[in-house]
């Protein structure tokens, strides 16, 4: 199982809107026996906060299913050891990572943009911007792009079923609650070379 933890600055707006978009992704392509993805803030201003309204409108609005219950977390070192990537939204999440984690040993922190061609790699914070649109496409080709590089890298999420496969954002939503028990870790991955990230 590949465990993929998302991070943004507050854990209320990007990082759970890719949790939620990541896991809608796989399911259509019947892959989430093989993914456990969950979210976390690197600052603790919102810990114990529902996601913000807008993301929770934007996810709605694509028919991507969500958990109205959830509640901010902060990332700790302990989530560094247990997940195998660690995917931020901007340099800053990169930044505070480093800084709480004390560096990256392990290379498990990329950008989420990293997985794509654009030679922008920042995802601006919507709390700011007021824009969730934007953040809902920019969002949608980093992972996009992220799960491609996955299946690149491990042969075995190819065998997916091509007819459960539609794209995100032409076939949104119709799916079941998300898993919430983890499975079993396995032994640390990098991305680099693929990310071009170092």
């Amino acid at each position: 199982m590949i465990k993929i933890l998302f991070v943004c600055h507050g854990n209320i707006c990007r990082s759970p809107m890719a949790e939620y978009m990541m896991k809608d992704m796989v399911r259509y392509r019947q892959l989430e026996e093989q993914f456990y993805i969950e979210s976390a803030g690197v600052a603790s201003d919102n810990v114990g906060m529902e996601m913000q309204e807008g993301a929770k409108n934007k996810l709605r609005s694509v028919g991507v299913p969500y958990d109205n219950h959830r509640t901010a977390r902060r990332m700790t070192r302990e989530d560094y050891a247990g997940f195998d990537y660690v995917i931020c939204m901007d340099e800053n999440n990169k930044r505070e990572l480093y800084n709480l984690i004390g560096g990256d040993p392990e290379k498990k922190i990329h950008l989420l943009l990293d997985f794509t061609e654009r030679e922008e790699k920042n995802i601006p914070d919507p709390w700011f911007t007021n824009d969730f649109d934007d953040t809902y496409d920019d969002m949608l080709v980093g992972i996009s792009g992220l799960l491609k590089a996955l299946r690149e890298q491990d042969g075995a999420l190819s065998r997916e079923n091509p007819a459960a496969a539609p794209a995100l954002h032409t076939e949104p939503g119709r799916v079941s609650a998300p898993r919430t028990e983890p499975g079993r870790a396995p032994a640390p991955r990098s991305l680099d070379k693929m990310a071009g990230c170092r």
